[in-house]
Formats: structure tokens, sequence, C-alpha cells
């Protein structure tokens, strides 16, 4: 997705299931009719982390937890924006997925990214 990004491209409808992953490792992105110049990149990323809650309400905290750190390590890693994480933590995005993922899934996401940025930022120093 970061790649994506760093073409000034936003893809829009960025839920998992519209990822799909290759035999050969690559990750193909489908249903592009959204995509466009510009656009919200945090939206992207939102999406796809909130989204990815939703299929994790059963699952114990540490997996939307470990989803999302790998997603941000990945996209950060990848020339992604660290400013379009941090937009993912707010209420803008965070209550339009807050009608079918549950408000813990939610507040771990959120916060997961908030403690990755602060871990990388951390390192650097």
């Amino acid at each position: 997705m970061a790649k994506v990004h760093n073409l000034n491209v936003s893809l829009g409808d960025c839920k998992p299931e519209n990822m799909k992953l290759t035999r050969d490792g690559r990750i193909c992105f489908l249903d592009l009719e959204q995509a466009e110049r510009g656009g919200d990149q945090a939206w992207d990323i939102a999406e796809f982390l909130y989204y990815s809650g939703h299929y994790a309400y059963m699952s114990p905290i540490k997996v939307p937890k470990k989803i999302t750190e790998n997603f941000v390590n990945g996209y950060l890693e990848g020339g992604g924006n660290t400013e379009n994480i941090r937009k993912v933590k707010s209420p803008r995005y965070i209550k339009v997925f807050s009608f079918f993922t549950p408000p813990h899934i939610l507040y771990v996401i959120a916060n997961t990214c908030g403690k990755s940025l602060y871990a990388r930022r951390s390192v650097r120093e």
C-alpha cells in the first residue's frame, strides 16, 4: 500500500477481501473503481485495519494488535507516510467502523498505531 501511496494514489476501498496474495508473494489490489490521484490515503489504512478488526472480534486481543503492528511496520518500511498512520487514530475514521467492529478492537487498533509510531520514533533517537 505504501508503494501505491508514494505514487500519490489512494485506493479508496481497502477492505481485506479486496487484496489477494499471489503464489509468488505479491499483493494485488482488486475493486479499484474508487482509486484516485491524491485522495485520502489515511482512509485506505483505516479501512484495512478497522475492517480487519471486524473479523477478529472473537480472537484474543493479541491478534488485532499483531495485525496492526505488522501492517504499520511494513507500511513505514515501504516508505509510507507516518502522518497517514497518525490520522488513523482519529475519531473521524474510528466512528465509521463503530457499527460493526467492537469498541475494544477499535481501541486496540488505534492504540497500537500510536504505540508503533512512538516505538519507531524512539528507535531513531
